[in-house]
C-alpha cells in the first residue's frame, strides 16, 4: 500500500513539460458516505494528464475537502487508464482490454479509506462529460482501513479546469 501512495504523491507532483495540468476553478464533489450526504468543495483539484511517455499512461486525478480547516475530510478519485479517458464509459478495475487503476480514498481526520487496483472492494467511475473546460462523472466504490469499510453511493463531480485540456 504505501507504494502505491507513493507513487499517487508522485503522479500529483510530477508532470512533463508537455502535459496541461490544470486546477479547478469551480466546481464540486458530492457522495453519500454510509448513509450521510457530504459535499467536497473546498480546495477542490482536478488533473487531467494525457499519455506520459515514462508509463504511456492517461490520468484523471480528482479532490477536494468538506471545509477550509486541516483537519477537514477528504475525497480523492484517481484514474489511470493506457487509453484515452472518454465520456460514456464506466472504468472500473475489472476491464480486461487495458490495465487500469481506479482508486477512491476518503480521508477523515483520524483515519485514511481506501480501495484501489487489486482490491477485492468494488470501485467504479463513470465520466458522463468530458469538455476541454469540464469534466463530469459518478462513482461509487467503498473504500476500507483494516476491515472497516465505508460505503460511498451517489458519488457525483462536476469539476472546472482552468486552463483547456485536450481530452
Amino acid at each position: 500500500m504505501l507504494p502505491f501512495l507513493i507513487l499517487i504523491a508522485l503522479a500529483w507532483s510530477s508532470c512533463t513539460n508537455n502535459a496541461v495540468v490544470p486546477t479547478i476553478t469551480k466546481g464540486t464533489i458530492t457522495a453519500t458516505i454510509n448513509g450521510v450526504d457530504e459535499t467536497f468543495n473546498v480546495s477542490d483539484s482536478v488533473k487531467y494528464i494525457a499519455k506520459q511517455p515514462q508509463t504511456a499512461d492517461w490520468w484523471l486525478i480528482l479532490s477536494g475537502h468538506n471545509g477550509e480547516a486541516a483537519s477537514s475530510d477528504q475525497f480523492f478519485l484517481f484514474l489511470d487508464y493506457q487509453a484515452p479517458i472518454v465520456a460514456g464509459v464506466t472504468y472500473n478495475n475489472e476491464i480486461t482490454d487495458h490495465p487500469i487503476n481506479v482508486t477512491i480514498s476518503y480521508k477523515t481526520s483520524v483515519k485514511q479509506y481506501m480501495a484501489s487496483y487489486g482490491s477485492p472492494l468494488p470501485v467504479n467511475i463513470t465520466i458522463t462529460s468530458f469538455s476541454s473546460t469540464n469534466v463530469q462523472g459518478t462513482f461509487s466504490g467503498s473504500p476500507s482501513n483494516n476491515g472497516e469499510t465505508k460505503t460511498i453511493t451517489n458519488g457525483k463531480f462536476s469539476l472546472d479546469f482552468s486552463t483547456p485540456v485536450n481530452p
